[in-house]
């Protein structure tokens, strides 16, 4: 379970340079920082945490605190960015991870995502077939909002591995040729449900297809 925190607020006065003449205003950002548990309530060290999207790292200390600097905050908008904050690592020979989406920075702040637990990852696996084809290979999948991703084996099966316990993922699909689509939802017990993945579970998605683009 994730808990979002609240933020506080740090004074950084926007750095200005001049050239030709004039003030140019640096691109504003923001400091994101967490606390990372582990189940039993120890603190989870040495996880990697990544700003998706960003580039930017952070590994968590033995407090389990991590913090990254100079995340890009100010959208077209002017009101802010939307990021997915992912964590990865390995403990007692297991993959580990957490995943916070929607997450807002709007800059010259420092925002925390809460005490977030870290648990034993799980996997996404399923089927994409390419219409009228035989060999379904090189269809490109990817978890939206994180760099996790992977193609399609030539009888069109996929597996998305080390992948965060988290409800509400979505897949985007595609491949040169085909209509693309996003996978939203799964045949669960015979229900329509949100994806969602749980600590140390693989949840299939079963067959989709992509059309042939007209």
């Amino acid at each position: 379970m994730t808990r979002y925190g609240k933020g506080f607020v740090i004074a950084l006065v926007p750095m200005l340079l001049v050239g030709c003449g004039q003030d140019v205003t640096l691109p504003s950002t923001g400091t994101v920082y967490g606390d990372l548990l582990y189940d039993d309530g120890t603190a989870a060290m040495g996880i990697i945490v990544m700003v998706e999207g960003t580039g930017q790292i952070g590994v968590s200390d033995a407090t389990g605190r991590f913090v990254i600097n100079g995340v890009l905050a100010v959208d077209e908008t002017g009101m802010g960015r939307y990021y997915t904050v992912r964590g990865f690592g390995d403990r007692a020979g297991k993959s580990v991870g957490f995943l916070v989406d929607h997450f807002k920075v709007k800059g010259q702040q420092s925002y925390s995502i809460g005490v977030v637990t870290v648990q034993e990852t799980g996997s996404i696996r399923g089927r994409v077939t390419l219409e009228g084809m035989i060999d379904h290979s090189g269809v490109f999948i990817s978890l939206e909002g994180t760099s996790i991703e992977t193609v399609t084996q030539a009888d069109g099966s996929y597996l998305l591995d080390r992948v965060p316990a988290h409800e509400g993922y979505a897949l985007p699909c595609s491949h040169v040729g085909f209509e693309s689509m996003t996978i939203e939802t799964f045949l669960d017990q015979g229900e329509e449900k949100p994806i969602r993945v749980g600590p140390g579970r693989v949840t299939d998605l079963g067959d989709s297809q992509l059309h042939a683009s007209p």
